[in-house]
């Protein structure tokens, strides 16, 4: 599927004036890490995907998600410190075997 050329020139508009609008956007959409290599085939020749890295992860650095590099690629998570806030458990009942029963 090709984009008309009206939305192809609204989207390059967007990518050369905010590319770090775009980069955060990216992030966030993604079901998986991004690699750098990813990252700069998306986003103009002249983008400084590093700096801009840097910069999305001070921006979140207390905040709910953070931007963490995981071993070259870089994915937004939950804050560490939030994990028992966001930890919910639940009640299991399960029927005691038959094995169970005959030895009560």
């Amino acid at each position: 599927m090709t984009q008309e050329p009206s939305e192809q020139a609204a989207v390059d508009q967007a990518i050369s004036h905010e590319p770090i609008r775009v980069l955060e956007a990216m992030l966030f959409a993604s079901s998986a890490p991004l690699t750098l290599n990813t990252m700069r085939e998306r986003l103009p020749e002249n983008a400084d995907v590093g700096g801009m890295l840097m910069e999305l992860q001070q921006t979140y650095a207390k905040r709910g998600v953070t931007l963490a590099d995981l071993d070259g690629s870089w994915a937004f998570r939950t804050a560490t410190d939030l994990g028992d806030a966001l930890q919910i458990s639940r009640d299991v009942k399960r029927k005691m075997s038959r094995a169970a029963m005959e030895t009560l």
